[in-house]
């Protein structure tokens, strides 16, 4: 069985359903769409799939990636293949479940195929300047997202309209907190603090927003290099080097900085400094104690995760 997670965006459903059913025709498979997003009733009609499945909450109505990702848990069954649109929200959605059952996680996808019964997921190398092709090993179901490759989707001719109506059952999305502790802002200022999570050129926006709430997690403060406060996602305040701050935190975790010199001097001082870029000859690791070779976007993704897993156990307790 593969399933397609359907968006509000129809262009997009249709290309992922034109995708899974090529895939489910060599694989002798059924395809199925899927909608966990009670306000877009009027994109759940007219698939060419096999069954259309809306999944029903009031509290779908606003995004949450925890009660997304627990509703599709409980709807998969005898699934070989998700696939899911390629936007932030649905990246991380697959991202959780991914996490939670150890699924292999395809992202950023842009062809599907079989051959000799093995399916392979085509995408491009960060960047993009390689065109790549993966094959699944092991048992699935496997993930993928698949990115939007197709201007416009035609009709096959073979949609349907009825739709399977599921309702869900999910817990009141309020959380009642006890002794909440206040922290001034300034215990987070970078120059107060003994851990600092910086940012560089290598973070998209959405890694950096990710980043504040793992810095947040482990009571430390946010930082970057000069050419994230001209974008404006740092304070001028949060800027390491020698037009910002001189900093000597305990630990220093530079996420997709390539070091230059002027950052460098801002930082050296640490007393321990790990870097995550994926460039293995960026000059920054000439000064890291601890370094990962490796997509600084993809290592925060991962590091967020567990966090939240932690977070959802704590409530769950």
């Amino acid at each position: 069985m593969i399933y397609v997670v359907g968006d509000s965006n129809v262009n997009i459903n249709k290309m992922l359903i034109l995708k899974a059913n090529e895939l489910a025709k060599e694989l002798s498979i059924k395809t199925k769409i899927l909608f966990i997003d009670d306000e877009i009733k009027k994109h759940h009609k007219g698939y060419d799939v096999g069954e259309i499945i809306l999944l029903k909450n009031k509290y779908f109505r606003n995004y949450d990636y925890y009660r997304y990702s627990k509703a599709l848990l409980k709807i998969f069954e005898d699934v070989d293949i998700v696939l899911f649109p390629s936007n932030e929200k649905y990246k991380e959605v697959a991202s959780t479940i991914s996490y939670k059952l150890n699924l292999s996680l395809l992202r950023e996808a842009v062809d599907l195929k079989v051959e000799d019964g093995e399916i392979l997921v085509g995408k491009f190398s960060s960047n993009e300047e390689k065109y790549l092709e993966y094959s699944f090993k092991g048992p699935g179901p496997y993930l993928i997202t698949l990115k939007n490759i197709f201007s416009e989707q035609k009709s096959s001719g073979k949609e349907i309209d009825k739709v399977k109506v599921i309702k869900m059952e999910t817990e009141s999305p309020v959380l009642f907190i006890e002794n909440i502790e206040i922290i001034e802002q300034n215990e987070f200022d970078i120059e107060n603090t003994d851990i600092v999570f910086a940012g560089g050129r290598g973070l998209t926006e959405s890694s950096f927003n990710k980043l504040r709430e793992i810095a947040t997690f482990f009571k430390g403060a946010v930082a970057g290099s000069r050419p994230m406060m001209e974008k404006g996602l740092i304070k001028p305040s949060e800027q390491v080097g020698q037009s910002g701050k001189i900093i000597n935190p305990k630990i220093y975790l530079a996420f997709g900085i390539s070091g230059a010199i002027q950052h460098i001097t801002g930082m050296r001082g640490s007393d321990v400094i790990i870097v995550i870029n994926n460039n293995k000859d960026s000059n920054i690791f000439k000064y890291a104690d601890y370094a990962i070779v490796s997509d600084a976007n993809l290592v925060i993704e991962k590091m967020l995760l567990k966090i939240r897993q932690i977070k959802d156990q704590k409530m769950e307790n």
